[in-house]
C-alpha cells in the first residue's frame, strides 16, 4: 500500500512540474503578484516573462522642442508628487510645457496602463470597421465568437460591449489564489474564463463596468483580424502617430491579448493617443482613425451619460463617477 501511495505521489509531483513548466508565463506572473504585493512599477516590461512589441516609429513631437514651464505650473507638478505619480506632461496651444518624471521613472519607463488600454482598444476598433474586419457596432458577438452563436451571449452586440452594458457577469474575486480574477490577470486560460461569463441582466438596462467587456470585444477582434492584435495595432495607429515601441500582454507566446489593460508604453506615446482623441482622429494635420470616429467613442452611451465607448467622458460634470450600479 505504501508503495503504490508513494507512486501515486511521484506521479502528482511529476503531474504539478509539468503543468508548472508548461505555465511558466502564467506562474512567473503569479509568484511575482503574490511575492512582490503589485504589479505597478516605473516600467513593467522588464518583468513580465511574456510581451509582444508594438512596433513603432519614433518621431518628434508637433511642436518640438518642449517649453519649460516648470514654475509655472507648480502647482500641478506638486500634485502629481503627492499622489506618487511617476509622470507628468502638460500640453497646451501645440507645445509642451511640461515632461517631469519622478518616483524612479524617466522617459523610456513603459509602466501598466490599466485601463487607458480600454481607449486604444476603441480606437483599434474603429480602424477594424473601416477595414471590414467588423461589419457594424451592432453585429452580434456571436457573429464573431462562435461559442457564442448557439445562445442569447451570443445576441449582445458589440456597441453593448464597448458601452459596458452588456448585462454579463464578471469574474469572481472570492477563492484568493483561486480566484476567477486572479486567474484570468495571470493569464491562466483566459479565453475559457471568458467564455464561460453568463447573462445576469438584459443588455442595454444598467451600466456596469467590466473588464470582461473589453476583453471580449478584444477576443471577436484577434480571432477576426487574421494576424496578431500587437501587428495590427502597430500598423493602424503606433507607426501613424510616430510612437515608440510598445508591449502588449499575451496569455501565452502567440496566444490571447489582454485588452482591458497592460499597453505598455511611453509617456510621450499615450500624449500621442491624447491627442488623437483632441483632434478627432488626426495627428499632426494627418488622419489616423477614421472620420468622425472619435465622436462616436466619445458620445455618452445609453447607459451612461459619461461612458461613451471605453471612453469616460468629462461632461456632463459629476462630483463622484460610479463603475456599477
Amino acid at each position: 500500500m505504501l508503495r503504490w501511495i508513494a507512486r501515486a505521489l511521484l506521479v502528482a509531483v511529476i503531474a504539478v512540474g509539468a503543468f508548472a513548466a508548461w505555465q511558466w508565463p502564467y506562474t512567473a506572473n503569479l509568484w511575482r503578484a503574490v511575492s512582490e504585493g503589485r504589479a505597478e512599477y516605473p516600467d513593467l516590461a522588464d518583468r513580465l516573462p511574456v510581451v509582444e512589441k508594438v512596433a513603432g516609429a519614433p518621431a518628434p513631437l508637433p511642436g518640438e522642442p518642449a517649453v519649460d514651464e516648470a514654475a509655472r505650473f507648480a502647482e500641478a507638478i506638486s500634485y502629481a508628487e503627492s499622489q506618487r505619480s511617476w509622470s507628468l506632461l502638460i500640453w497646451q496651444g501645440g507645445r509642451l510645457h511640461v515632461e517631469k518624471y519622478m518616483n524612479g521613472s524617466s522617459a523610456a519607463a513603459r509602466p501598466e496602463s490599466a485601463s487607458m488600454h480600454k481607449t486604444v482598444l476603441a480606437m483599434v476598433v474603429g480602424q477594424a470597421l473601416a477595414d471590414g474586419v467588423f461589419k457594424s457596432l451592432d453585429d452580434p458577438i456571436g457573429a464573431y465568437i462562435e461559442e457564442w452563436a448557439g445562445d442569447d451571449r451570443g445576441k449582445i452586440t458589440l456597441r453593448q460591449l464597448l458601452s459596458m452594458s452588456s448585462g454579463l457577469t464578471t469574474t469572481a474575486s472570492s477563492g484568493g489564489l483561486f480566484s476567477e480574477t486572479l486567474r484570468f490577470q495571470m493569464g491562466l486560460f483566459p479565453e475559457r474564463l471568458l467564455l464561460s461569463r453568463q447573462v445576469a441582466r438584459p443588455p442595454n438596462t444598467d451600466f456596469e463596468y467590466l473588464n470582461v467587456n473589453s476583453n471580449l470585444v478584444g477576443l471577436a477582434l484577434q480571432r477576426s483580424l487574421g494576424r496578431r492584435y500587437a501587428e495590427y495595432l502597430s500598423e493602424k495607429i503606433w507607426r501613424p502617430i510616430g510612437a515608440s515601441d510598445g508591449y502588449v500582454v499575451p496569455a501565452r507566446p502567440g496566444g490571447f491579448v489582454k485588452t482591458s489593460g497592460t499597453l505598455l508604453a511611453q509617456a510621450r506615446d499615450w500624449l500621442r493617443v491624447g491627442l488623437l482623441l483632441k483632434d478627432d482622429g488626426l495627428f499632426d494635420g494627418r488622419r489616423v482613425l477614421p472620420e468622425g470616429w472619435v465622436a462616436q467613442m466619445t458620445a455618452s452611451s445609453a447607459t451612461n451619460p459619461i461612458y461613451g465607448m471605453q471612453v469616460w467622458r468629462a461632461s456632463p460634470h459629476v462630483a463622484e463617477r460610479y463603475y456599477n450600479n
